[in-house]
């Protein structure tokens, strides 16, 4: 009896061992993310509460959200049978008691909220029955060690086939901002409609384009305060050109500097002595230092772009910060420089067009993988002063910097197309160069990144002499997508001089027209020869065309017929990505049948509608329409069938019989 007991309280022990989780590490990293967005004075308060629900109420019983629909069953978890969503429940409860407290009690409430909030968002949160000790908590508990490690810097997760990756987070704190706003009490910000100084916590905006320095000073917006978020709402800050500097941030903490634009000072932005500075979309044109840290940890500089003149950001004895999404283009000296620099993380940026894009002088232990350097020199680096660097991350699945299904080191590219990473081997095409790239013998990339070679190529068309068809340029593969293009278009052919000095271009074809795609709506064509060679030129101005499209149709071309023969179709010259750096591919030729055929049957010229070589268009009025089919069929043993039957032969057995046109009638 006595040990049946024992069973029985064992047992039911087992169905009580607390469920949580992300663990508490990860609990009060999201609070202070959450803090940082509302610029909130208690911190501690809001990581406090974050915890409550596991460490004070002992709540695991409403951390689940539920939802059959998105759930398929494995054998380390089962499905649950009905929706239900507790934990959501739960946060709204402590979001009204938040929106009813004031100061630093509301902040805790947020803080409870989001514990639960986020808890919804855990796989495991959304299963049933899962294997807890194998696959559940070390989930969660890896998570924990990334997050502590690398903070929301690029990593991914996997346990018993379920993921998730630092931009889920990125993404799931985006939605509690929304969540949280429909139950926080709103803020007026400050607007800002000139050059001054900011000295106290809070929200300010630009009320509109400012420019100069403030009074008495050598910047326009010095910021002097924590807590404090500025909004350029898309616009600008001016220079006087090479003096001063635009944003000064000094002995600052959790501020937020984002979505305007500095130019033309001799600084961009300086932030000196500070902590927890964001600088997010900021657009630096013009200025001889664009972005610098001196003295500065824990800081973030994110989605921005950096036209410079000397140097595009530089660290100066500042350690733990971040740069991730970033253009660097166009500085004379270098892209980045660090010096004294430690623990610093560079990743998802392109650094282009520079003197040098990275110098790394008495700084180590920094990691600086999935970057795109194009420069013609890329890396300056004093082999006994900057050791202990990691080039690269383990072979990890995920899309890099220049659409490779990938992650490992970083992509080092020339102007000249002759870089390490251009030129590399590739022998089993994963998007990893074959050998490690040797900076010096302490700094070594083992996975440089290859390039996915994309092919532009024309595509093939059989026209009569006379007649007119069209071929397409296309682009097969858009990884990182299409911002413009220079190509030019030929007809190669041969070219006679006559002793007159009059010269001629003979090819079977030549040019009739060009087209351009919808999306390319800035565009412009310049003939290089006269029906046989044409620059085009087009700018995605709407941005249509995004990372990942393939088959991207960059110009459509009116061929005429000359003569019978062929003749080639080539497009070569320079496409650039999003980011504006130029894609890697290769070229391949069109081909173009000139032929005596079609002739013209019943006074119309049959057309090849589709550039698959078969002239559906019988009655030539740019359409497959029953009229086709019926002059098919009324002219089927006509001459002007017969000697061009190869045109005409849809269900391709070879010659030309009635199940042709039962062929053409059913691709109507």
């Amino acid at each position: 009896m006595n040990f049946a007991k024992v069973l029985i309280c064992a047992s039911i022990l087992m169905f009580l061992i607390p469920v949580s989780a992300w663990d508490w590490d990860t609990h009060r990293f999201l609070a202070e993310k959450i803090c940082d967005h509302y610029s909130c004075k208690c911190h501690a308060e809001i990581k406090e509460g974050s915890i409550i629900p596991d460490r004070d109420f002992r709540d695991f019983s409403n951390h689940s959200c539920y939802d059959p629909s998105k759930c398929s069953p494995s054998s380390y978890w089962s499905c649950p049978y009905k929706r239900s969503c507790p934990a959501i429940d739960k946060a709204r409860e402590w979001m009204e008691k938040a929106a009813k407290a004031r100061e630093c009690e509301r902040w805790k409430y947020v803080g409870i909220a989001s514990h639960y909030f986020f808890d919804s968002k855990c796989f495991w949160h959304q299963v049933t029955n899962e294997d807890y000790s194998n696959c559940h908590k070390p989930f969660e508990d890896e998570v924990g060690d990334k997050v502590i490690s690398s903070g929301l810097s690029d990593w991914t997760v996997c346990k018993c086939g379920a993921c998730v990756s630092s931009r889920d987070f990125e993404s799931w704190l985006q939605e509690f901002y929304a969540f949280a706003d429909g139950y926080l009490p709103k803020t007026n910000p400050t607007a800002i409609g000139s050059c001054g100084d900011i000295i106290q916590p809070g929200s300010y905006y630009l009320a509109k384009n400012i420019s100069g320095l403030a009074s008495s000073k050598t910047y326009c917006i010095g910021i002097f305060a924590s807590n404090v978020v500025l909004e350029g709402k898309g616009l600008s800050i001016t220079g006087p050109g090479d003096y001063g500097t635009g944003i000064y941030i000094s002995v600052s903490g959790n501020v937020s500097v984002k979505d305007l634009t500095v130019s033309k000072y001799e600084k961009g932005v300086s932030i000196s002595l500070s902590h927890n500075v964001i600088a997010e979309n900021i657009n630096l044109e013009e200025n001889s230092y664009s972005l610098e840290l001196s003295l500065s940890n824990n800081n973030t500089i994110k989605d921005s772009t950096i036209r410079g003149k000397a140097v595009g950001i530089s660290f100066f004895s500042s350690n733990n910060n971040t740069i991730t999404n970033v253009s660097v283009r166009n500085c004379s000296s270098y892209g980045l420089s660090l010096s004294f620099s430690d623990r610093n993380t560079i990743t998802n940026s392109s650094i282009s067009y520079n003197g040098v894009g990275i110098y790394l002088s008495y700084s180590g232990n920094n990691v600086i993988y999935n970057n795109y350097f194009n420069n013609t020199k890329n890396i300056s680096v004093l082999d006994f002063l900057a050791r202990g660097n990691l080039w690269s991350i383990p072979k990890t699945p995920g899309k890099n910097i220049v659409g490779g299904n990938y992650l490992g080191g970083n992509y080092w590219g020339s102007p000249d197309g002759k870089g390490f990473s251009d030129t590399c081997a590739d022998g089993d095409r994963d998007g990893i160069c074959d050998t490690p790239f040797w900076i010096n013998s302490y700094n070594v990339d083992d996975l440089p990144l290859a390039p996915i070679r994309a092919t532009l190529y024309v595509t093939n068309a059989t026209i009569p002499v006379g007649g007119k068809g069209t071929v397409k340029i296309v682009l097969d593969s858009a990884a990182t997508g299409v911002s413009g293009y220079n190509i030019t278009f030929s007809i190669p052919g041969v070219r006679i001089c006559w002793l007159n000095g009059s010269c001629e271009y003979w090819s079977n074809a030549r040019i009739a027209g060009v087209k351009f795609p919808e999306w390319a709506k800035l565009n412009s064509t310049r003939w290089l020869t006269e029906n046989y060679e044409v620059e085009l030129k087009a700018v995605d101005i709407n941005d249509a065309v995004k990372p990942g499209y393939r088959d991207v149709v960059l110009a459509e071309i009116e061929i005429e017929g000359v003569k019978d023969g062929s003749a080639k179709a080539c497009a070569y010259g320079r496409i650039d990505d999003d980011s504006g750096n130029p894609l890697v591919f290769k070229t391949e030729c069109g081909n173009i049948n000139v032929t005596g055929c079609p002739k013209p049957v019943a006074g119309a010229i049959p057309r090849d509608i589709n550039s698959d070589g078969l002239y559906e268009d019988i009655n030539g009025n740019g359409r497959l329409d029953f009229d086709d089919v019926v002059k098919f069929f009324n002219y089927l043993e006509d001459p002007s069938i017969q000697k061009c039957w190869k045109l005409y032969d849809f269900n391709g057995n070879g010659r030309l019989d009635f199940d042709d046109v039962v062929k053409l009638f059913r691709l109507m």
